[in-house]
């Protein structure tokens, strides 16, 4: 008796595992839903958009950004030292502490930029 009760046991186990398991509509292939009106994630794009940086413990904080055209960042001297913020495109002089330099982005591009006082300091922003 013992062995029939532990038969319809398992078999009542087996039976809900399967009903469970077809009831919850899963399957490996299926993906996430995308809301269509956001841009999908582009991994070679820099994580961090913003418009602010931070110098502080002698580097640019983010080191890189990503902006639209049209956009001003600013560039603020959180250090106790004096900064610059160099480009080929703009050029902030020297920035004592609290200091801040923006520039607006009119252009698409990539622009490279470094302290001229310490040239091992750089950042990037990208202009889309």
């Amino acid at each position: 008796m013992k062995k029939i009760n532990l038969i319809f046991l398992g078999l009542f186990f087996v039976a809900s595992f399967l009903f469970l398991g077809s009831s919850c509509n899963y399957s490996s292939d299926t993906k996430p839903s995308v809301n269509s009106n956001q841009p999908a994630a582009d991994s070679s794009q820099p994580a961090v958009t913003q418009n602010n940086v931070s110098i502080e413990n002698f580097s640019f904080n983010p080191q890189e950004i990503q902006v639209n055209v049209g956009t001003e960042v600013t560039f603020t001297n959180n250090d106790s030292t004096a900064h610059t913020v160099k480009s080929d495109s703009f050029d902030s002089g020297n920035l004592n502490p609290k200091d801040t330099f923006k520039y607006t982005f009119s252009n698409p591009g990539t622009y490279n930029y470094y302290c001229s006082l310490h040239p091992s300091m750089t950042g990037k922003v990208i202009v889309q």
